[in-house]
């Protein structure tokens, strides 16, 4: 009987145990087209859309709540988190950037991503806490 480890030795392109063959490198996967297609749309729409709204309604809500009528403990809590949110769309606009680095220039967008990840991720579990 073959094993797994025989056949990814080999480079063998036989039927596996449960009879599926595994795809050759010429044919593309079916998925890859919707993959594209909503990376696309999510990442050049939505999530501008939706980081320009909230960007723009937690600015104006930490305007609010900085003024010194506003001081209350309820008041410092909401505060607090628009300013968390705020970190976290600026975080998801890093998004919009490097699917446009996509598009535009692919090896760009590999250096965004491998350079900007790390700190932000680590700047949102930070400050995310809550």
């Amino acid at each position: 009987m073959t094993s797994v480890n025989d056949l990814t030795a080999t480079g063998s392109t036989a039927p596996s145990a449960c009879g599926v063959a595994p795809p050759s490198a010429a044919e593309p996967l079916p998925h890859a087209e919707f993959y594209e297609t909503s990376r696309l749309v999510t990442g050049l729409v939505i999530y501008p859309v939706i980081c320009v709204v909230g960007l723009t309604g937690n600015a104006l809500a930490l305007a609010v709540f900085s003024r010194p009528a506003m001081t209350t403990s309820y008041n410092v809590l909401l505060a607090v988190m628009a300013a968390n949110d705020l970190v976290k769309l600026l975080n998801d606009l890093l998004y919009f950037f490097h699917v446009v680095l996509l598009v535009t220039d692919p090896p760009a967008a590999s250096r965004l991503f491998v350079r900007m990840y790390p700190a932000s991720h680590y700047i949102f579990n930070q400050v995310s806490f809550f």
